[in-house]
């Protein structure tokens, strides 16, 4: 189980029925949500940022990798059909002192006590571009055990959304938290690799 600070440009909230998102996560999330009821879900959102990209689909699908001289790689549309579908919009990616830019979408992990001895999870993402597939792996942990979901999948659309709804691993006494690793992403189809921001959960 890695472990991830919980910092700027994530959000929660937790609710009684459905998902949504708003307000931000406090400090203590894991210790002040682990009194929620059965039922109550606790959501949490973080940016995703492009953090490189496959060269042959890129190519396959219309795009020019490009770098130019701010040392910025760009997937720049040349046909007609990928000009049409981003309106002409290169993405970008990181510079080489590591600067990683382009926000390619959003990313969100969502659980919930579904009994009073296991949690659900509900993880999504929102992308700006088609995605053709994601690898998509989230963990939880408690004193009880530990869980890893393998999500990955083909995907063809904007969005996508993993379900599992019995994660045996509640703890009564301290919860549970989870959490969608840090290197998981959606691969778009300009060629953009658009990875998640890790968002943490816990109830």
């Amino acid at each position: 189980m890695k472990s991830r600070n919980i910092a700027g440009g994530i959000t929660a909230v937790v609710v009684a029925l459905g998902l949504s998102v708003a307000g931000t996560l406090p400090a203590n999330a894991a210790e002040s949500s682990s009194a929620l009821a059965v039922g109550q879900t606790v959501v949490v959102t973080t940016p995703m940022h492009v953090g490189g990209f496959d060269a042959a689909i890129a190519q396959k699908d219309g795009f020019q990798l490009v770098t130019g001289a701010d040392g910025i790689t760009r997937s720049v549309p040349v046909t007609a059909a990928a000009k049409a579908a981003t309106g002409g919009k290169s993405a970008e990616v990181a510079s080489p002192d590591g600067t990683v830019s382009g926000d390619c979408g959003i990313s969100s992990l969502a659980i919930s006590k579904s009994t009073t001895e296991d949690i659900r999870e509900v993880t999504s993402y929102r992308v700006d571009l088609v995605a053709l597939s994601q690898h998509w792996i989230v963990d939880a942990i408690s004193p009880e055990g530990s869980y890893e979901h393998n999500f990955s999948g083909l995907n063809d659309s904007t969005t996508w959304t993993g379900i599992d709804n019995d994660v045996y691993v509640y703890s009564s006494e301290h919860g549970v938290i989870a959490h969608v690793e840090s290197g998981s992403f959606a691969e778009l189809f300009d060629g953009e690799i658009c990875y998640s921001g890790g968002p943490t959960s816990s109830v």
